[in-house]
């Protein structure tokens, strides 16, 4: 019974000491018995019956048996179960693992699909035009920025050849070269003019590209460029800028020389007006020139303007008044067949601008309106109004800073204007007009002023709808000032002026002039002279008169070294042009006033008469 695998469980100890104690009392009883009733022992040894210690310990010890099979059945399953979990463990690894696999799996999946939805907004949201074929080069796909350069949508492109793109800026040689390109499977790179909406070229630079399948074959193709009519824009400014540096150098060296020139012819005009019979042949043949060299003199105004060295003197300004007044003169010289259409939304608004500058934009812009009607009339409209441009609006004018502007706005409905003429219509003398019927400056003197403003011209144009000239001035909060009105009569005097110029025929001119108004004039060619003279005199002259460009010492120069001599002195600065800064200087040393060369005869007998009655130094 105790044969066979056997194990000792701690639990069985308290059995195996019952059986002993039994066994014990079985032998103890055996052991009395035996001294006391020796015939009932060996009447129990004879026959071998059962006591009732043996009989417990049977029973005990068929219990234990029992007990230990069952123990060794349970252990047996217990040792099935472990078997079982172990192999259920193995599974829930082996199940885990795959779960994780399969996560992994997942995640990649979502991962590459983020990544494509991520290129997928990258390529519609990107600046950079992208156009897909398939191999054969049929349209599929156009971005956003596609649509806009070329004003189509890709419904409307998709499923045509690439082909309906192509415009007449380029010669067959050209898509010859590109198409043994791509047909060799080769990159193409280079920048291309293509044909949108309406006829609208658009210029791209960029590369072409195939797209291959894992066997190498081209699927696909992709090109991808930027469009480059805003950058060719920006350099056609920059190229009509350094036209305008180079005019205005030009027009800087040859001004003064022009302006003495004109001086000395206007002079002696008047003169001669003064002497002549009013009413005759004569005065109004010398009227006609004077006017003529009026024009003359503004001509150079606005080649000084534009090219930055004319002289600007800015304040507080409302344009609608002067706007008022320069349609008040235009009425006079329209055709009736013009009609004037004005909406001053505005009127009140204020920008910092010359008067003077501003006025000669609205003459020269419609001007040129009715000119463009002349045919068969039309209408002439000008705007004021004021707009916003905010951080959304500046990509539309990277000229501009955010803000308030004032806008004016002046339109027809003439002839209008074809691509070409819009992109050189401010270019320096360049004209669409007759001989005789303009110079070509207008337009660019106009670019000039703005420019020199802070603003910006925004041109709208096409041929038979009429153009639409939009200029945009910074607002601010101000009033103008008027300006004191001249008086009729020129006033003379009797002082004692000391008059320094280089030019002949000026001195001689500006001289007989002073002398008509009743001054003692002493003339000096050179300014050297005149500086040793005035030191021995400096009592003798109540005003000195120099101009400013002359060898050796200039008349800025010369009026610092006579100050020192004589600090109380008036001085008057002639030249053929000035700046801001050479104010700032002459007013720095004591120079009374600037006088721009050439001057009327009016303007210069009240401006020495203003600066003689003046005890104090005043300079404006």
């Amino acid at each position: 019974m105790l044969k066979g695998d056997f194990v000792f469980d701690k639990r069985l100890r308290p059995v195996a000491g019952i059986v002993l104690i039994l066994l014990s009392v079985d032998y103890i009883v055996f052991l009395v018995l035996n001294r006391f009733y020796p015939s009932f022992t060996q009447g129990i040894a004879s026959s071998r019956p059962i006591l009732v210690g043996e009989g417990m310990v049977m029973i005990v010890f068929g219990c234990l048996a029992v007990y230990l099979r069952l123990h060794k059945e349970v252990l047996e399953t217990q040792a099935r179960l472990e078997e079982k979990s172990r192999d259920l463990e193995v599974e829930k690894e082996h199940r885990l693992g795959v779960e994780r696999e399969l996560r992994q799996t997942l995640n990649g999946i979502e991962h590459r699909i983020e990544e494509r939805i991520l290129l997928s907004t990258v390529i519609e949201q990107t600046e950079d035009n992208v156009m897909i074929t398939d191999s054969r080069r049929t349209i599929l796909y156009i971005n956003p920025a596609f649509e806009r350069s070329c004003g189509y949508t890709c419904d409307e492109l998709k499923g045509k050849p690439l082909r309906c793109l192509r415009s007449d800026q380029h010669d067959a040689a050209f898509f010859k070269t590109m198409k043994q390109i791509l047909d060799r499977g080769e990159v193409w790179m280079g920048i291309i003019i293509n044909r949108g909406k309406g006829g609208v070229d658009f210029e791209i630079e960029g590369n072409i590209s195939p797209i291959r399948d894992p066997s190498g074959a081209i699927t696909h193709w992709v090109a991808v460029g930027r469009n480059m009519s805003r950058f060719r824009k920006l350099e056609m400014e920059l190229q009509r800028a350094q036209k305008m540096d180079a005019l205005g150098t030009l027009a800087g060296g040859i001004a003064h020389d022009f302006n003495n020139i004109l001086a000395a012819v206007m002079g002696l005009i008047e003169m001669e007006c003064l002497d002549a019979e009013a009413g005759s042949r004569t005065s109004q043949r010398m009227k006609k020139a004077l006017s003529a060299c009026s024009r003359a003199r503004d001509l150079v105004k606005q080649i000084l303007t534009f090219s930055s060295q004319g002289e600007q003197r800015r304040k507080p300004l409302r344009i609608g008044p002067v706007a008022e007044d320069a349609l008040r003169m235009l009425r006079a010289t329209l055709p009736t067949t013009i009609s004037i259409h004005q909406d001053f939304e505005a009127a009140e608004a204020s920008i910092l601008g010359d008067s003077t500058q501003i006025h000669q934009i609205l003459v020269n812009l419609c001007t040129n309106a009715a000119h463009a009607m002349r045919r068969s009339g039309g209408i002439l409209g000008i705007g004021l109004k004021i707009v916003d441009i905010d951080e959304t609006r500046v990509f539309e004018h990277p000229e501009l800073q955010p803000g308030s502007y004032l806008r004016l706005t002046v339109s027809d409905t003439g002839d209008g204007m074809d691509r070409a003429t819009r992109e050189r219509i401010f270019e320096p003398f360049f004209t669409t007009k007759g001989p005789g019927e303009g110079s070509g400056i207008g337009l660019s003197v106009v670019h000039g002023i703005v420019k020199s403003h802070g603003g910006k011209i925004v041109v709208r144009s096409e041929l038979g709808k009429g153009s639409t000239f939009e200029l945009f001035f910074p607002r601010i909060e101000g009033i103008e000032e008027h300006p004191t009105r001249q008086p009729e009569l020129s006033p003379a005097g009797n002082e004692r002026i000391l008059l320094v110029d280089d030019e002949e025929i000026v001195v001689a001119v500006t001289s007989e002039i002073l002398g008509t108004l009743g001054y003692e004039v002493v003339s000096v060619p050179r300014s050297s002279d005149a500086l040793e003279l005035f030191r021995s005199q400096s009592d003798r002259f109540h005003l000195v008169i120099t101009d400013q460009t002359m060898p050796g010492m200039t008349g800025m120069e010369l009026a610092a070294e006579l100050l020192r001599v004589r600090p109380d002195i008036s001085i008057i600065l002639c030249t053929g042009f000035s700046d801001e800064k050479v104010r700032e200087t002459a007013a720095t040393i004591g120079v009374r006033r600037i006088m721009s060369k050439p001057f009327a005869l009016h303007e210069l007998a009240t401006t020495v008469r203003e600066i003689l009655d003046q005890r104090l130094p005043q300079f404006n």
